[in-house]
């Protein structure tokens, strides 16, 4: 087992057996593995994008309630 590939399947979020089975497995299976988990990342990050729009919006919506200042001739 490759000790940084370890790491980094860690990293991407795979657990001890699911990294035990990517080193046991053929190369085809590995790739499947990997997309698999990059699409669950990207989901995530997708999610979390979301939720940072929302909060976002809740910021702005209180700046633009405390400071009404709003110039007409825009």
């Amino acid at each position: 087992m490759d000790e940084s590939e370890a790491k980094l399947l860690s990293l991407f979020g795979m657990t001890e057996d699911e990294t035990a089975r990517f080193f046991a497995s053929s190369t085809m299976i590995k790739e499947k593995m990997l997309r698999r988990h990059r699409a669950r990342l990207l989901e995530s990050i997708h999610a979390q994008q979301e939720t940072l729009d929302k909060m976002d919006y809740m910021i702005w919506r209180m700046r633009d309630t405390q400071n009404p200042q709003k110039d007409v001739n825009l």
